[in-house]
């Protein structure tokens, strides 16, 4: 019996969705076995009952392919069409508002919640001339989340990517550096708002430094473990 694998040969074919599928699984005291058998359920959309049923050589095969190539360093992509509509990433972070301040914190301390993170920095343009754009003002959170899981994993992973690096050279700034930045852009409005939920400035900042550190975090996890790798696309196999 033969059958043919559709194997993503780079992370434009995999999913956000998908991704989520596959690093919600717990591995905890799980074997090699177990997540080569996974990967290749949930990457391939094949049922195990067939993966049984694979010659062993192209099982390992597979599985280490894929494993590959959700190493893959990604490059950051400003804008990315979901359908018909052009999403773009926040234009400016220097001008990130407090509400998706906020809901970035949460988002990125879950790795559960990678597809409401790109909600937050991909939106629908609504305007561009050039390279430039704008994008649909942010209102929390809506059907645009589950649309975000249909988004390639190259693009969510080049993002977060740039996110962290620019982030990181922010912080390297020092507070006090930091602080005259808000001054400059309606701190007065930001204090009322921060002290009015009970938090100051320096907690404000800090938190902004618990974002990064949260997301370092989530680039750094091993969600996966390498294994010998082969590039191919497709393969035929005996079942």
């Amino acid at each position: 019996m033969k059958v043919e694998l559709n194997i993503p040969n780079t992370q434009e074919e995999i999913t956000v969705g998908r991704y989520l599928d596959w690093i919600q699984l717990d591995f905890e005291g799980q074997t090699e076995q177990f997540q080569r058998e996974r990967v290749i359920q949930i990457f391939c959309g094949v049922p195990l009952e067939l993966i049984y049923k694979i010659k062993r050589s192209d099982f390992l095969q597979i599985s280490s392919h894929i494993f590959a190539v959700l190493q893959e360093k990604q490059e950051f992509k400003p804008r990315v069409k979901i359908g018909p509509v052009e999403y773009g990433f926040i234009p400016n972070l220097n001008e990130i508002t407090t509400g998706e301040y906020i809901d970035l914190d949460i988002f990125f301390s879950e790795k559960e919640s990678l597809h409401k993170a790109m909600a937050v920095l991909y939106r629908p343009i609504i305007t561009r001339i050039g390279e430039s754009y704008r994008i649909k003002n942010y209102k929390g959170m809506d059907k645009s989340e589950n649309l975000m899981k249909k988004l390639p994993l190259s693009v969510a992973n080049g993002a977060m990517l740039f996110f962290y690096r620019l982030s990181k050279k922010l912080l390297r700034i020092t507070p006090n550096y930091l602080r005259s930045e808000l001054n400059k852009q309606n701190s007065k409005q930001l204090e009322l708002l921060l002290a009015k939920n009970g938090v100051g400035i320096n907690t404000y900042i800090h938190s902004l430094e618990e974002i990064i550190s949260n997301l370092s975090g989530l680039l750094n996890q091993n969600y996966y473990q390498p294994f010998n790798s082969s590039p191919f696309q497709k393969i035929t196999t005996t079942a």
